[in-house]
């Protein structure tokens, strides 16, 4: 099962292509501006408290629990901004709240399925990738960024529970100082800062070595 916003249903391209070849069945569980997370979070595109989100886990929660499938792989963005007792949070005490609220998921999801696997999230870029590649294609240098910043955020996040198999792409994003916009003739992202199906594709025989 792959469990999580959409920062997990994108890496389904590749998954999609494990699951054929192992003859796996794959169930996607997944919520767009939903963090797997516990945690209340703000709906960004209306600026409002998201209560769908915690009934949409609750259920993905419950069926995971049903189905006691042999691999949870969970994946979130770290972009999110939580609502506690009311109050939205800045982004300092919001990024402290998602990973709190991490690790109980996955000590829940641990009892729950044989394996459970984290795939920290992919480095974030600071601009529109396309818009840069469009107006840059004879130098593309220029719309590769700097690497520490654009993981920082993501390595923060992730908790370290007992039995839980962590995967950090950042090394088939970036190199050691910069992350470029385009690897292998392959655009990396997409106009909201998601890889690309593409280019997730890609990542089949990478991810399918580090994977139980």
């Amino acid at each position: 099962m792959l469990f999580g916003d959409s920062h997990a249903m994108q890496w389904f391209p590749a998954l999609e292509r494990i699951a054929e070849s192992r003859r796996w069945r794959l169930v996607e569980l997944t919520k767009a501006g939903c963090p797997p997370e516990a945690v209340n979070v703000v709906y960004a595109p209306q600026r409002r408290a998201y209560p769908e989100c915690n009934v949409w886990r609750a259920a993905a929660l419950a069926r995971i629990a049903r189905e006691r499938p042999v691999l949870v792989i969970v994946a979130a963005s770290v972009q999110y901004r939580a609502i506690v007792d009311g109050r939205r949070l800045d982004a300092e005490h919001s990024m402290r709240a998602l990973a709190a609220g991490y690790g109980p998921i996955l000590s829940r999801l641990r009892r729950m399925a044989q394996h459970v696997v984290v795939i920290a999230d992919v480095p974030i870029p600071p601009w529109d990738v396309p818009d840069c590649v469009a107006g840059a294609m004879h130098d593309l240098r220029r719309c590769a960024f700097p690497r520490d910043a654009a993981v920082a955020q993501a390595h923060r996040i992730v908790a370290r529970v007992r039995g839980v198999d962590v995967i950090d792409p950042t090394d088939r994003f970036c190199l050691a100082a910069r992350c470029p916009a385009v690897i292998g003739n392959v655009l990396v992202y997409r106009r909201t800062g998601h890889m690309t199906a593409t280019y997730a594709a890609t990542l089949a025989p990478w991810l399918d070595e580090r994977l139980p």
